[in-house]
């Protein structure tokens, strides 16, 4: 039985990584970590009297639309019960508002656009990336208590550098 029939089967997460293009190399590092988490997980016992974890797993191609449709098809036929990813904060604006829409729980580790979680998102949490702006208001510190009279920062134009440059704009 799948995921969340309250069966006595495995229980899918979803995994929707980038695991080609720009940013593989982090895709694949938390797709190695979730693989041995839950490997270590089911050879003690697994969870919920015994029943054993299992990963669906996806590349997003760090697209947004892709890991929308992933997600999506993971709640529709693998019935998770909860997802981790993605790797940029554009997908993870767009994984977070679909984790809403579907009310199925999204584990971001890297996505820290300060779009990716609002006031409203009760399905979304960010666990491996401090937000944009708490990360501009640190540095700003670390400026101002080393006595620098001036910084600079390259922005990308995606939702993170958006993020960091309003940051460094309220912060420096």
């Amino acid at each position: 039985s799948a995921g969340g029939d309250g069966g006595g089967g495995a229980i899918n997460i979803g995994s929707v990584q980038p695991l080609a293009g720009s940013f593989a190399p982090w895709g694949q590092v938390h797709s190695a970590g979730l693989a041995f988490g839950v490997r270590e997980i089911n050879e003690n016992g697994g969870v919920l009297d015994g029943r054993e974890l299992n990963v669906v797993e996806a590349n997003s191609e760090s697209d947004p639309a892709e890991a929308a449709s992933i997600f999506e098809r993971f709640a529709e036929q693998d019935d998770i019960v909860a997802a981790t990813g993605p790797v940029s904060s554009d997908v993870g604006i767009r994984a977070s508002r679909t984790a809403e829409e579907l009310g199925i729980p999204m584990f971001m580790h890297m996505a820290g656009s300060n779009d990716t979680i609002t006031p409203d998102t009760n399905h979304s949490f960010r666990v491996g990336l401090v937000p944009a702006t708490p990360t501009a208001q640190a540095q700003a510190g670390l400026a101002a208590d080393r006595g620098y009279e001036s910084v600079a920062a390259i922005v990308g134009d995606y939702a993170w550098g958006r993020s960091v440059q309003s940051g460094i704009q309220d912060n420096f």
